[in-house]
């Protein structure tokens, strides 16, 4: 997944291929966000998404969510859930085709993803033509210029695939339209809270994903 790889490439490593981007979106599981009750509580390990339900939700609570996706899911099914709502990457279930169990789809006004959340990358050797040749192939050039727009605005950010950031980014003709936020962790129970604070809201637009990710850092530090 290109939202788990570090946002500086290795050196002699290339990116060499984005194929065709899922659906970028997250998804709740379990219940819809107005449906959740009053102190409820919405299974996450990131503080990326816990920020941005907070700030829609701010009497909702949040637990810690790990494990593969048939895990996650089991946390709301059956007769006595664990938890009433559990946020995973809407791309995942449709590439499982779990998609009956999807509850409600987050618009992007209220949940931006993480950098490169539905796309898929893959690396080789920067020396090896042939292979990168190879990849050409079933590279799709919109996915990557977005992907690489929103992997420079988290590299010169200077975050991790972990960071707390959002970043979204579109292909408008021929430009790259990149809108992104950034939080901080204010709380010291990461667990339990969602306390976090919003830093910045960024947006940038240009041809060159190097620069448009640059520029838009420059606004959301």
């Amino acid at each position: 997944s290109a939202k788990d790889l570090p946002s500086e490439t290795p050196e002699g490593l290339l990116l060499a291929c984005i194929p065709e981007r899922g659906d970028p979106r997250d998804a709740l599981v379990g219940m819809r966000l107005v449906d959740v009750p009053v102190r409820g509580t919405i299974a996450t390990g990131s503080v990326r998404r816990r920020a941005q339900l907070a700030a829609v939700r701010s009497d909702i609570n949040f637990a810690e969510l790990r494990g593969n996706i048939d895990t996650r899911i089991a946390k709301v099914a059956g007769s006595h859930p664990e938890f009433d709502a559990v946020v995973v990457a809407l791309a995942a279930l449709v590439r499982l085709e779990l998609t009956d169990v999807i509850a409600e789809i987050m618009p992007f006004d209220v949940m931006l993803p993480q950098v490169g959340q539905g796309a898929l990358a893959i690396e080789c050797r920067a020396d090896d033509r042939d292979t990168a040749a190879l990849l050409g192939v079933i590279d799709h050039s919109a996915s990557h210029r977005c992907v690489m727009a929103e992997r420079a605005f988290l590299a010169a950010i200077g975050g991790g695939c972990d960071a707390p950031i959002a970043a979204h980014a579109v292909i408008d003709g021929d430009r790259i339209v990149l809108d992104a936020q950034r939080f901080d962790e204010s709380a010291p129970d990461r667990a339990q809270s969602g306390a976090v604070m919003h830093i910045a809201n960024a947006h940038a637009v240009g041809t060159d994903p190097d620069a448009v990710g640059r520029t838009a850092a420059e606004f959301g530090s």
